[in-house]
């Protein structure tokens, strides 16, 4: 079996991964260009470049958590659709939704249908947003490839997964249990003019 606490403990740290994806996202779009910044810790000057110094390591690493939350929801891509991680695809160390149980009994992996239905908009565009995130993750990171610089509208994609998915795991992992949704709140100081 599995230790539960700790597979909660690493949920909310995934979940506070992809808030402060979204955080990055969202202040690094203040500037066309990456302002200088300077860092200090305790008054002592730690850290000097640029904004990306910061911001790039948050947008990777909320990627990846990003992908292994749609990965533990039963979520994954298939010749460019969303499809369901089979049971059979899990891993004897792996971890997913439904190894946990409320009173009704044992959760369900998420249906891709299920998951695009809770999107208001275009039902393909957030198909496109979450396969994104895989795509990203495999080819992305861990690849030298053009399709992250060449794609004009991969973060847009990027942040309505990344604020999609946190909702799916809402749904359909800490409210079947009757738990709290992870605090993650990131708060920074207004942009001065």
């Amino acid at each position: 079996m599995f230790d539960e606490q700790k597979i909660h403990q690493l949920l909310a740290y995934r979940m506070q991964s992809v808030d402060t994806l979204n955080w990055a996202l969202d202040f690094r779009s203040n500037w066309r260009e990456a302002p200088s910044i300077a860092v200090y810790i305790d008054g002592a000057l730690k850290i000097e470049g640029n904004l990306n110094t910061i911001t790039n390591p948050m947008l990777e690493v909320g990627l990846v958590h990003c992908r292994a939350l749609l990965e533990f929801l039963g979520l994954r891509g298939r010749k460019g659709t969303l499809g369901q991680i089979g049971d059979k695809e899990r891993r004897k160390t792996d971890v997913g939704v439904e190894n946990f149980s409320n009173a009704i009994g044992p959760l369900k992996k998420v249906e891709p249908d299920v998951a695009l239905s809770r999107y208001e908009g275009d039902k393909s565009e957030v198909e496109k947003a979450l396969l994104s995130i895989l795509h990203v993750t495999n080819k992305g990171l861990a690849h030298n490839t053009m399709d992250l610089i060449e794609d004009p509208e991969g973060n847009r994609l990027i942040k309505i997964a990344s604020r999609g998915v946190p909702a799916l795991m809402v749904s359909y992992f800490y409210t079947p249990l009757g738990l709290p949704r992870p605090d993650s709140e990131i708060t920074t100081r207004p942009r001065e003019a």
